[in-house]
């Protein structure tokens, strides 16, 4: 599951870095060159970036849970 959830994190950042690339070069730079970058991207543009963010969240609920489990 902690897989699982990294995955799909990583596929929701990126898709999250994409979107900031289609909204300014600026963006997209800022997304993909500042830690967390896509983050603050994320909770500017709600509205583009919710799905990518909310796909986000349940990749790190599945990280979250994948350790309670181990532990």
């Amino acid at each position: 599951m902690i897989i699982l959830g990294g995955l799909i994190c990583l596929i929701a950042a990126i898709w999250l870095v994409i979107l900031a690339f289609r909204t300014s070069i600026l963006w997209g730079l800022a997304a993909f060159f500042i830690p967390f970058g896509y983050l603050i991207f994320a909770f500017t543009h709600w509205n583009k970036a919710r799905p990518g963010f909310m796909t986000f969240l349940a990749g790190f609920a599945l990280i979250l849970v994948g350790v309670a489990i181990r532990s």
